[in-house]
Order: structure tokens, then C-alpha cells, then sequence
């Protein structure tokens, strides 16, 4: 909420009437909120106000990811609810399960770092001249893969996930012409689909964060009972022949996150 700041006084603005009868008198020399000295804004000044803008753009753009981005709205989703453990986890509702995971059959291969994982999440940032950062692009890519909160095992199964990782820097570059084998093949392959009209000529950063086995992870989505056909659920759990599936909610996302502030 925006708190009301004080009384700004207003800047005097003159506005040139046309006499009667006569021509309209030019807008003098140095007045307005425009005029500096005998001939307006200087060169340099112009420059000093574009610069400022420019800069405002890109911390706005900054701003805007840090809130809006899929990894910040996860983030936040997650923080808003209590974990609630496995055995206790209603049925047909939103939970938050915090467990070690394990992965399912074949991993994922994480694109830049090439770890074996059960989810992964890709960030291309550019690096301005003056080494500030703007994302151009944020990929992920999840299989379902099993948690183990010590009460039980739950299944966790995404559709189109939200992905809030700890990133870690893989490559700073200088030009495109510098990066990795593997990130060059990313961005000349996925990203291409991810962003088909982003160049990524200018200088990258690219990081990466991947969810691994025996990692602890917060998870939340909609809970429902479901057979269990791997024989994963514990005895005791409600029914042994069931188990406790995450999936997406319905107008919305299940979300994943391995940041130790998303666990309370």
C-alpha cells in the first residue's frame, strides 16, 4: 500500500497567449520546466535524463521478474502454506509436502550440466554494459518422482509445474561464440522453441538448478488417494494399496521448490 508522501509544489509552467490582433508571441528563452540557461536543455543533459531512463527500464524489467516470474510466484505460493505431513494429508485439497525425493525409472538429463535429476530449470539472463542482468528466458522440465516425508511416500505428478530452484551459475560468457558445447547446443535447439525471436548474440549468463535424488524438496498440490500399483505406500497408511498423489489444481499450478525458505 502506497502511503500518501508530502505536498509537492508545482513547477511554474508558462503558456504563451496569442494577443488580439497581433502574432503569438514566441515561448521565451529558459522558461518552463524544460528551459536551462539561455538555450533549453543542454547535450549533455539529454543524454544524463536518456541514461536515467534506460536505467529505470532495466530495473523495472529486474523488478518485474523478481515478482512476476514463475519461480517467484511458486516461491510465494509455497511460503503461504504449512506443510502438513503425508499420513495427515487431506484428500481433494491443496497441500504442502515437504519430503527426500526419489526419482522414477530413467532421470532427466539436466541440459547444461548433464546431472541426473527429476526436474530441472534453466535461466539465460543477458549482461549489460554496465553488469547488471535481464532474463530472457526461464525453462523447466519435471517427471514424476516420489517424496518421503517419513510418514509415508506420496507420488508427485506434474503436468505444467512452477519450478522456484537454487540456481547455480553454470557460464558467464562474453559473446556467443564463447559459451560451452552444451549450453550452445541449448541455445541453438530448446531455447530456439522457447524463444523464437530472442537472438542471444549479446553476453549470457546461464544458470541452473535441478531437484536430485535424495534432496529435500517442498512440494504443494491437490492431494487425492490413488492405487497403488508400485507397492511405494507404507503399510499402515490409510490403506496399503493406495497412495497419496500430487497433481496440478485445477486453475493452477502444483509447485516445486528446493529453497530451505519454502519448507515451514
Amino acid at each position: 500500500m502506497t502511503e500518501a508522501g508530502p505536498h509537492r509544489q508545482r513547477l511554474p509552467i508558462r503558456i504563451a497567449v496569442p494577443a488580439a490582433n497581433g502574432p503569438a508571441p514566441t515561448h521565451p528563452r529558459g522558461s518552463g520546466i524544460l528551459g536551462s540557461g539561455s538555450a533549453g536543455l543542454e547535450p549533455f543533459t539529454i543524454f544524463a535524463l536518456f541514461l536515467s531512463a534506460c536505467g529505470a527500464v532495466a530495473l523495472g524489467a529486474g523488478c518485474y521478474h523478481a515478482i512476476f516470474s514463475d519461480s517467484a510466484r511458486a516461491r510465494r505460493q509455497l511460503r503461504r502454506h504449512k506443510a502438513v505431513a503425508i499420513k495427515d494429508a487431506p484428500e481433494a485439497a491443496l497441500v504442502k509436502i515437504v519430503g527426500t525425493v526419489s526419482t522414477i525409472g530413467e532421470p532427466l538429463e539436466a541440459p547444461l550440466s548433464g546431472q541426473p535429476c527429476a526436474a530441472w530449470m534453466v535461466s539465460i539472463e543477458e549482461i549489460g554494459s554496465e553488469g547488471g542482468l535481464r532474463t530472457v528466458l526461464e525453462d523447466v522440465e519435471c517427471r514424476p518422482f516420489y517424496i518421503d516425508d517419513g510418514t509415508g511416500k506420496a507420488l508427485v505428478r506434474p503436468s505444467a509445474p512452477r519450478l522456484s530452484l537454487v540456481l547455480v551459475t553454470v557460464l558467464q560468457s562474453q559473446t556467443h561464440a564463447e559459451t560451452a558445447e552444451r549450453l550452445q547446443d541449448y541455445l541453438e535447439n530448446r531455447a530456439r522453441e522457447k524463444a523464437p525471436f530472442h537472438t542471444f548474440q549479446r553476453p549470457l549468463q546461464a544458470r541452473e538448478g535441478i531437484v536430485e535424488a535424495g534432496e529435500l524438496v517442498a512440494v504443494i498440490g491437490v492431494g487425492r488417494l490413488e492405487v497403488d500399483a508400485s507397492g511405494v505406500a507404507r503399510a499402515g497408511y490409510r490403506d496399503a494399496a493406495k497412495v497419496l498423489v500430487l497433481e496440478d489444481p485445477e486453475h493452477g499450478w502444483l509447485a516445486i521448490s528446493d529453497d530451505p525458505t519454502t519448507r515451514g
